[in-house]
Order: C-alpha cells, then sequence, then structure tokens
C-alpha cells in the first residue's frame, strides 16, 4: 500500500497559498486559498477553471454530504471559513447560500455530519460551536483563552446528526466535549466554560495540536498531529495506540479515509499514507510546502492536498493495496495506469494471456477508459469498480466480464459473499444487493441502517441473509435479514425476514459465516463488542422450523480478542486474543455438543514468532486464514503466517468431505477415511459435531467411538431404533439443548403427552402446566407429579414436605382433580397410543388389568428416576 502522487497546478490557476481542498459527490475537486478564489479539478487533476470568487482569504472548506433525494449538481454545498470569521455555504455553481458570523478571528476548521444536517466550526478564539444547516447556532461547546486549530465529530455524533462527541485541541493538549442536550444552554456554556460537558482531556504532544480527525469507523481511534513533529493514534478514550518517529517538520494535516481503513499525515513537502494502526511504507514528496489541508475523496481511492508552493495543490491514488484470495494477489496500477489492474497468480495454472516471472504469473486487466476507483476480490470473483459500472470478472476469464451492474455515482463500500455482492453509493440511502449474474435481489433500508457509515465491521454479507450493527439502537444491538424471504425493497417485513438481536454493550463488529451448511437452515453470526467480548448467535432462516432463530441465544466464547474473522474456505472462526491465536474449527459445536468445544478449538501463542507482545495493546490484526494457515499483522506493518497445529492442512479438506464442495453432495466415507488416516482427536470431534449438526447419525456413532465417548454411542443407537421419527428428532433436539425445538417438533408430531412429559423431566414445572392448559390435556397429570415432587422434597431444616408456592399450580388444584390411579392410567394408555401411533392396523383396546400394570411399573420407574436425581 503506497501513494503515487501527482501535482495538478500546472496550469497556474491558483496565485497564492491554497489553504483548503474538498471532493464532491462526484470525485471532483476543488480548491481555494489566500487568492480568495474557488478553483475545480477533475478526477484525473485537471483544471476545470475558476469558479467563483469570495469576500476573504479562505481558510478552511468542508463539504455538505448529498441525500440520496437531492442528488442534482447544483444542489451541493460546501462550507467555508475565512479569515474573517464568516462561515459561508456556497453552491457547487459557486453562489453564497448564506453567511455566518461565526468567529472572533480566522476559522480554523469546518466539519459536516453525515447526514449533512450539522456542521462544526472552531476559530482562533478558542470557541466550538454547532450549527443547524439552516445557519442557526446550535451550541456553543468550548470557550477557552488559547486558539483551536482543529476539531472533529466522533463516529456516533456524526452518524446521528451531532448527539455523541466533538474532539478538538488547544494548547498541546486534546479534549473530547459531549454534545448530548447542549442545545438550549449556549448561553450558561459560554459563561461557564462548559462544566459538565466535557469528557476527558489529557496532553498528547509536547507542542501545539495543529491537526485532528475522529475514525468514521465503530472503534472511533483518533489520529493528531502537532508542533512536536509527530503525528499519533488514539482509542476513543485517549489511551496512547501509536508514536510516530519525530520527522523533520511539523505535522500540520491529518485526515482518515472514509472506510477507516487508513489515515493521511502531511508535513513540509511530504505526505504519508499510514494503516489504521499507524505503520507507513515510506513518505512521499509533494513539493507544494507544508500540508495545510488533506481531504479524501468519497470513494476513498485518491487523497488530495494544498500548501504554500506553487503549484499548491497534488493529489494521491492509493495503489498497491492487495487483495488476496485463493494464492492470487489483485492490486490496482500506479496513477498513469489508473485503468488497470494487475493480477499475480501463485500457483502452476496459467494462460497464454500471462507473463511468467520467477514462477508467479502475471495479468494485466485494462478496463478502456474508465478510472478504476476500487477492487473487491473474494470467492472467486473479481469487482472492477468505475465511476459508472461494476465489472464481474471471474477467476481465469479475466478479459471479458461475466455481468455488469450500472451505477450512477461513487461506489463507497462494497461486501461480497458467495452467491452476490452488496454496495452503497456516494448519494445512496440503500443498500443494493445483487447476484454474481448481474441480477438485483433487493434494496436494503432499516432505521438502523446508515449507508453512508458502512465498513466491514458493522456490515455483513452471508449467502442467505445480512447482518448489521443497529446504530439506531446507540450501537448496542444487530439487525439481521433473510435475503431469501425480503420484500422487493429490502424492508424489514413481521414475517421474521427481519429480527433485532439486543445486547448488553456496544457492538465493535459483527462476521457472518460464508461457507457454513445451508442445509441446516441457519447461519452463524459471530460479534465482538466493546468489552473485547467474542460472542456467537445462529441466525434461524425465517421459513425453518425454529422461526426465525428467537429461540436461540448468544454465546460467549472468548474474552479480551482483538480481532476475529472466519475462513475462507471452511466452516472456522479464528480471534487473536492477548498475543495469542485461538481458532475455532467447528463454531457449530457451541450449539451442537458443548463437550466437544475443547477438542475443537486450538491455541497457539504468538510471542517467538516475530509479532505480539506484552505492548501490543490489541494492534494484531487478521489479514487472512484459510482454515490451515492464518495471517497476522503487527503494528509496525510486519506479516506472519503460521499454521495452527500439525493436521492443520487436513481441516478444510474434511469440512468439504461434511458439507459438500461448491454444490457437491456430502461425502462421510471419504471424511471417516481422512480421520482415520491422520488419527487426530480435533478432527474426530469436528467430524462429529458436523454430523450430529445434520443428523448423520451413522457418521457421529463412529465418530463418538473414535473418541471413546460411549455413553453418547449408546445414546445414538437408541435413537437410531426409535421408529418414530418426530420422536427421533426431539431426543436429537434435546441431545443439542434445543428444548424449545423439542417440544414443537413433538406438539407438531401428535405427541403432546412426550412433550409434557419431557418438561416435567427437566424439572420446568411452569412449562410443563403451560402446555397442559394450553391443549386442555393431563392438567391433572403436571399436578400428580407435581404433587410427587414436593412430597418427596424437603422444606428448610424441619424435614417436612415442601408446600406449593407456584400460584398457577394453586389456581390449578382448585379446578383439577387428582386421582393418581386415573393418572398412572391415563400415561399407561399414553404408551400403547404412541407405540401403535401411525400403524395401519387398527390398535385394539387394552385390557384394564394390563394398563394397571404397566401404571403400576411406570411409578416405579418414575420414584426411582426421582430418587436418582435428588442424590445427583
Amino acid at each position: 500500500m503506497r501513494l503515487d502522487v501527482k501535482r495538478v497546478g500546472g496550469n497556474n490557476v491558483h496565485s497564492d497559498l491554497v489553504a483548503a481542498v474538498g471532493w464532491n459527490s462526484r470525485n471532483e475537486l476543488f480548491s481555494c486559498g489566500d487568492d480568495k478564489q474557488i478553483a475545480r479539478w477533475d478526477v484525473h487533476g485537471e483544471s476545470g477553471g475558476k469558479v467563483c470568487d469570495l469576500e476573504s482569504f479562505v481558510t478552511a472548506m468542508a463539504w455538505s454530504p448529498t441525500s440520496g433525494k437531492d442528488q442534482s449538481s447544483s444542489s451541493e454545498t460546501f462550507a467555508t471559513g475565512g479569515s474573517d470569521g464568516v462561515v459561508r455555504f456556497v453552491r457547487c455553481n459557486g453562489r453564497v447560500d448564506k453567511t455566518l458570523d461565526a468567529h472572533r478571528g480566522a476559522v480554523t476548521s469546518t466539519r459536516w455530519t453525515n447526514c449533512g444536517g450539522f456542521l462544526l466550526t472552531s476559530g482562533e478564539d478558542g470557541v466550538v460551536k454547532t450549527w443547524s444547516r439552516s445557519g442557526h447556532l446550535h451550541a456553543t461547546l468550548a470557550v477557552g483563552d488559547a486558539a483551536v486549530y482543529a476539531c472533529a465529530w466522533s463516529p456516533r455524533a456524526a452518524v446521528f446528526g451531532g448527539d455523541g462527541a466533538v474532539v478538538f485541541g488547544r494548547g498541546n493538549n486534546l479534549r473530547i466535549v459531549s454534545t448530548a442536550d447542549v442545545g438550549s444552554k449556549e448561553q450558561s456554556a459560554a459563561k461557564k466554560n462548559v462544566p459538565g460537558n466535557e469528557v476527558k482531556a489529557w496532553k498528547a504532544h509536547d507542542g501545539v495540536v495543529l491537526s485532528i480527525d475522529w475514525c468514521p469507523a465503530l472503534d472511533g481511534r483518533i489520529v493528531s498531529g502537532g508542533e512536536d513533529r509527530r503525528y499519533k493514534v488514539w482509542d476513543g478514550h485517549g489511551q496512547i495506540l501509536f508514536i510516530s518517529p519525530a520527522r523533520d517538520h511539523a505535522i500540520t494535516a491529518v485526515r482518515w479515509s472514509p472506510t477507516g481503513q487508513h489515515f493521511a499525515a502531511g508535513s513540509f513537502d511530504s505526505v504519508w499514507l499510514c494503516a489504521r494502526d499507524g505503520w507507513t511504507n515510506g513518505s512521499n514528496d509533494t513539493g507544494v510546502g507544508s500540508a495545510v489541508s488533506l481531504a479524501w475523496a468519497r470513494d476513498g481511492s485518491s487523497v488530495a492536498g494544498c500548501g504554500g508552493k506553487p503549484p499548491f495543490v497534488f493529489t494521491g491514488a492509493v495503489v498497491d493495496v492487495e487483495h488476496l484470495w485463493d494464492d492470487i494477489v489483485v492490486s490496482r496500477c500506479g496513477v498513469t495506469k489508473l485503468c488497470e489492474v494487475t493480477i499475480h497468480t501463485f500457483r502452476n495454472e496459467r494462460s497464454a494471456l500471462d507473463t511468467v516471472d520467477d514462477g508467479v504469473s502475471t495479468y494485466t486487466l485494462k478496463t478502456g477508459t474508465e478510472r478504476v476507483s476500487r477492487l473487491s476480490w473474494r470467492h472467486g470473483i473479481l469487482l472492477v469498480v468505475s465511476p459508472k459500472q461494476i465489472c464481474l470478472h471471474k477467476s481465469g476469464v479475466w478479459q471479458t466480464p461475466v455481468a455488469t451492474v450500472d451505477v450512477s455515482d461513487c461506489v463507497v463500500f462494497i461486501d461480497q459473499s458467495r452467491t452476490g455482492f452488496a454496495f452503497v453509493t456516494a448519494t445512496s440511502d440503500v443498500v443494493h444487493v445483487y447476484t454474481y449474474d448481474g441480477q438485483k435481489v433487493c434494496d436494503l433500508r432499516s432505521d438502523g441502517l446508515f449507508p453512508q457509515s458502512l465498513d466491514e465491521n458493522v456490515f455483513s454479507k452471508s449467502p442467505d441473509c445480512v447482518a448489521f450493527v443497529d446504530r439506531s439502537a446507540g450501537g448496542d444491538s444487530m439487525t439481521c435479514v433473510d435475503l431469501s424471504h425480503s420484500s422487493s425493497n429490502g424492508k424489514q417485513s413481521g414475517d421474521g425476514s427481519g429480527y433485532k438481536i439486543p445486547h448488553s454493550a456496544k457492538i465493535q463488529a459483527v462476521k457472518l459465516n460464508q461457507v457454513g451448511d445451508a442445509s441446516s437452515g441457519f447461519r452463524i453470526l459471530a460479534f465482538l463488542d466493546s468489552n473485547k467480548d467474542l460472542w456467537l448467535k445462529r441466525v434461524e432462516f425465517a421459513g425453518t422450523a425454529a422461526g426465525g432463530g428467537h429461540a436461540s441465544s448468544c454465546v460467549k466464547i472468548k474474552s479480551m480478542v482483538d480481532c476475529f474473522t472466519w475462513s475462507e474456505k471452511c466452516d472456522a472462526l479464528v480471534a487473536v486474543s492477548r498475543s495469542q491465536i485461538v481458532a475455532w474449527r467447528c463454531p457449530v459445536v457451541f450449539f451442537t455438543d458443548n463437550d466437544l468445544v475443547g477438542l475443537t478449538t486450538t491455541t497457539k501463542d504468538l510471542v517467538g514468532h516475530g509479532v505480539g507482545n506484552a505492548q501490543t495493546k490489541g494492534m494484531l490484526t487478521i489479514t487472512r486464514f484459510d482454515g490451515a494457515r492464518v495471517t497476522v499483522q503487527n503494528d509496525d506493518g510486519a506479516r506472519v503466517t503460521t499454521s495452527l497445529c500439525a493436521n492443520s492442512a487436513f481441516f478444510p479438506q474434511l469440512h468439504n468431505h461434511a458439507v459438500g464442495e461448491k454444490g457437491t453432495a456430502k461425502q462421510w466415507d471419504k471424511a471417516i477415511r481422512l480421520c482415520r488416516f491422520a488419527k487426530d482427536s480435533t478432527l474426530w470431534a469436528t467430524l462429529a459435531t458436523h454430523a450430529m449438526n445434520v443428523n448423520e447419525l451413522e457418521t457421529a456413532e463412529i465418530a463418538y467411538a473414535a473418541l471413546e465417548q460411549i455413553e453418547k454411542v449408546r445414546f445414538l443407537q437408541t435413537v437410531r431404533k426409535l421408529e418414530r421419527e418426530p420422536v427421533r428428532a426431539a431426543q436429537l433436539a434435546l441431545f443439542k439443548h434445543q428444548v424449545h425445538e423439542a417440544e414443537r417438533i413433538l406438539v407438531h408430531g401428535g405427541f403432546l403427552f412426550r412433550a409434557i412429559e419431557m418438561h416435567l423431566r427437566l424439572f420446568d414445572w411452569d412449562k410443563a402446566l403451560q402446555l397442559a392448559l394450553e391443549h386442555r390435556t393431563h392438567v391433572d397429570t403436571v399436578l400428580h407429579f407435581r404433587n410427587e415432587y414436593l412430597e418427596k422434597s424437603t422444606e428448610g431444616g424441619t424435614g417436612g414436605a415442601r408446600r406449593e408456592d407456584k400460584p398457577a399450580f394453586i389456581a390449578a388444584r382448585r379446578e383439577v382433580e387428582v386421582s393418581a390411579t386415573q393418572v398412572l392410567l391415563k400415561v399407561a394408555q399414553e404408551r400403547t397410543r404412541e407405540a401403535s401411533h401411525g400403524n395401519s392396523d387398527a390398535a385394539k383396546p387394552t385390557r384394564k388389568a394390563d394398563a394397571e400394570k404397566s401404571a403400576k411399573s411406570l411409578s416405579s420407574k418414575t420414584e426411582k428416576a426421582r430418587a436418582s436425581s435428588r442424590k445427583t
């Protein structure tokens, strides 16, 4: 990853220092400065001429985001701050709409929220203010004697129209101020220096803070630059994450990219492209003097800056960003070849069009005259994004796209799954979902979905559904939408296709598994919260029996997790925690057989492998995980690829046999032979989990036998002998601790008494009585076994029987007469009916003597079971 810098001021458009630059939604660059004029440049750096003249020297500029309902070029507006303290709202055609007397002295910074509803300004008078789009003062957040040279919205405030926090620099300190509930307190705030609104303040630099920006991603990292010639990365609580080496000159400008994956830092004649952790591959010469201002294009493909030396303006294209999948690396070419894509294949398969160099085949894909703004390479499909369309290229068939999708604006976000992709444009208020055939699936709309602030951490697409962080609830819940049952416009209907998953803490990242077994009827959602706890949640499909996944609960699987990702080729999950790699070979084990969690989990220490130490502080990131090998990147950019265990290479192959590779049938016999060859307990446990997940009992029995878990082998042998499918399915659901699912199977299969008896055996008295009352049967049976339980239980230290304390049972006793003989007779009759259920011949009436004998036998067995339970 590097910047390819180009100076664009060769036509002498400006005659003096350029103080501010900015991009509109169509990736046109605007610049303004001390010559009091505003100029336009196209995306290639060619001058578009002068736009207008202003009355004062311009010191700051910020473009207002364009909504999906207002996309005309003349409606786009940007705010300029002047040396006279006036903020001007200027149209794209140069017409000035409004003027605000904002500050005493020069305006130093202007920032819009994502929705364009509020503007944040700071000035040399030391005051930080927020303004409505109509030009009215909304709040005065801070006042002071020292000048404020930079300020920025927090991610939450940028998304929710100013409701969050603001960071600004005063002197050598950084300060975070809450913006909540200050709209009616600007007068008292100005008098009292906003007591109670300031959240945190700390010393950030040894010199004056000159530039600040807050990352748009949910983790909310802050980057700052100062006169001490360093730029630093902080978390949202003011803890230092990275300190750059001292540069030759002061850091005068910093700015995060729209994706939040990297940022740019500018100094005298230099600009650095830095990863989100702070490391950089080197500086680039700009030749314009001190970088007074930096601005990113909406799609994050280019950054522009300006300074005081001719030609005053430069642009830098982000190139050599490698997209790796399946041993193929795709990257965009330099600024002089923005219409070309380089494809490197690290394997023996080569076509006649490839050029071979040192065992690596290279192919250059030319896209014509359209500039490539973004690439996405996953699951064997390359998406080449240009300002007008998205071209889909299949692996190995690079020359001609298999499909194209027209877009009306630059694409600012894109995400792929095995069956399709989703993207957002700069002026769109929806998420567009398409298949790889170019067919539109739906447009996703939701109150909690903010398309303009999406990134890979808050949005995840799988072949069957999508999941995203619901920001309307403050970021402490998620929403899942089933694509196969979504309406034409993607809105969440009441059929269960979209539902919210609440959580007790704010969500930092969500990811759906991509290559799980679709026949199981659910996906697994992994998410990381603000406490660094990693959780799993079963996301049921709306059409399945589980009814949209509301019955399953979230499972916490790890604490102190820095990052996580799903495997590219198998249903495995990996995370980095405290300088350790933790891999779950088959995460569905948490919903199938908890006893196998330890056997299917692999842990490896990273210390001593080039990355990871006590001072890392959560800066490790996972760049790739193919199921066998994992690649981890340190905070200095160093990468280490390591195998998790000796038999790691077998796990993707085992998954393909158990799940079915690329639509092929499951091959359980091959999976068994593989496990017998490897003789690895982790492989056997993984196979048992896969088999139990889809109720492949014969294979599961072999796997449990290899693990020497004899009690489970006997259980499976007993279940396989059951003749009734509902009873067999209910027993397997109970084995997986899915009580609600087992009840549903029994009730719909006509085995109502078994459903009630199941709850009695689980001592879930309330549910048993509720089910009996709902179906108006066996109420006396529930009361009888409840009475037996109370009689055999002691109350306190008296030794006497317990008294009934459940109101529902007390009320039921008044209405229903309980006879032990009749109850046991009814139970015996139920046993007989179940034995003959489904047979073609009608069952003959059972003699009373036989029924009473069966009832006594059942009573004896029940008493023994109760005694055994009490001992346990």
